[in-house]
């Protein structure tokens, strides 16, 4: 009877032992699930992006990311979408990426049309207003609309201006969804989209004088506050050995200029 009961006292501390290492076993293998499940696949295009943003390119090949990489992953994923659905005649490639950081409210994207001038653009993806998912702005548009844009200021320029040779914009703000590849130039002039631009008005001219010029940059501005045209605005006068062609292209336009003149003008709310 004794012997019984000590052959049960000594079976309890081995089923004991067993019980905890059943319990261990199964412990490890839910954080080696756990582990598995915070893997993620990565596409070619996204290892590379991210490798270009972090420097720990091994941890990235393996899609075993840190949470703000995996935040930085969802945005890249986010602004592929976004530029697709909003350029669908385009063929975008997002060629470097700045990931959001404490330092920097969103992740900046810069990309190129494949099939355009190689000019770089940015995507911007900033956190929605609940904080539960994106939203996305962007400066492509200034591709789609910029030259239609400059034609039609120098068109009304050139009604009241004489010797307007060239209008050279550029748009660097970023713009949200309505400002797409179906902007059109009537959508601006008529007010019903609002667009600001860098502009640049070069005139040339071989009897330029200040007072010439102080008079001609009146005329210039009352024609662009009265067509709505916005934004920042410079004007130089040239003599008149310098064609369109040359002061288009940035890096042949010539710095002796006779006279410079900048103003803006800004939409009240």
């Amino acid at each position: 009877m004794k012997k019984s009961i000590l052959n049960k006292i000594s079976i309890i501390p081995i089923m004991l032992t067993i019980q905890l290492m059943a319990c261990g076993n199964s412990e490890m293998k839910s954080e080696e699930t756990a582990k598995m499940a915070d893997i993620i696949e990565l596409q070619s295009d996204e290892i590379e992006i991210l490798s270009k943003m972090y420097v720990n390119e091994e941890r990235i090949q393996s899609g075993n990311l840190f949470s703000y990489q995996r935040d930085n992953l969802e945005r890249y994923r986010y602004a592929k979408v976004y530029l697709l659905e909003k350029y669908p005649d385009y063929t975008m490639e997002i060629i470097y990426g700045e990931p959001k950081s404490k330092l920097m409210p969103q992740a900046e994207f810069t990309f190129v049309d494949k099939e355009g001038d190689g000019k770089n653009y940015t995507v911007y993806i900033y956190n929605s207003e609940d904080n539960n998912g994106y939203y996305a702005e962007d400066n492509f548009y200034e591709a789609i609309i910029a030259d239609k844009y400059d034609e039609c200021v120098q068109d009304a320029l050139q009604q009241k201006v004489n010797n307007v040779e060239i209008v050279i914009s550029t748009m660097p703000w970023p713009k949200g969804k309505e400002y797409d590849s179906n902007l059109k130039i009537e959508d601006i002039t008529s007010g019903k989209v609002e667009l600001s631009a860098n502009t640049s008005i070069y005139i040339v001219d071989n009897i330029m004088t200040e007072d010439i010029f102080q008079n001609i940059v009146s005329e210039i501005k009352e024609i662009i506050y009265s067509n709505h045209f916005y934004g920042s605005f410079k004007v130089y006068a040239y003599d008149g050995t310098y064609s369109a062609d040359i002061l288009r292209k940035e890096e042949l336009r010539p710095q002796n200029y006779l006279f410079k003149a900048t103003f803006q003008n800004f939409r009240e709310d």
